[in-house]
Parts: structure tokens; C-alpha cells; sequence
């Protein structure tokens, strides 16, 4: 899963409106006292830029 470890406390995944999405959710305390779920969704398949070439990403210059 492309998420960090870290400390989330839930994972999975979710298909919305036919895109596959990484789940992560995290147990919070608001300052309230309550618990919550705080939910992050992330596309499986990140969307890639096919206008371009990809020579144009892969130069071999040096910055200084």
C-alpha cells in the first residue's frame, strides 16, 4: 500500500464511481473528548501525463 506505516490504525480499500482508492484511517481524540475516524483516500492508479514524452522527464543535466 502506497501510505506510510506511521500510526494510522485502519487500511483498506474503496471503489468509488469505479476508481480504486488506498484507505487509511486514523482514531483521533478531538479536544472535546470525543473519538473520531479521520479517513484518507489516495487513487491506486495515479494519473500520468502521456502529453508529454518521457525523454523530457529523464534528462541527464546537472544542476550546477
Amino acid at each position: 500500500m502506497p501510505f506510510d506505516e506511521g500510526d494510522r490504525d485502519y487500511n483498506g480499500q474503496a471503489n468509488i464511481d469505479g476508481t480504486l482508492y488506498w484507505v487509511s484511517g486514523y482514531l483521533k481524540t478531538a479536544k472535546s473528548g470525543k473519538k473520531y475516524l479521520d479517513l484518507r483516500y489516495k487513487p491506486q492508479a495515479e494519473k500520468v501525463d502521456r502529453s508529454r514524452p518521457l525523454k523530457d522527464e529523464l534528462r541527464d543535466e546537472v544542476p550546477w
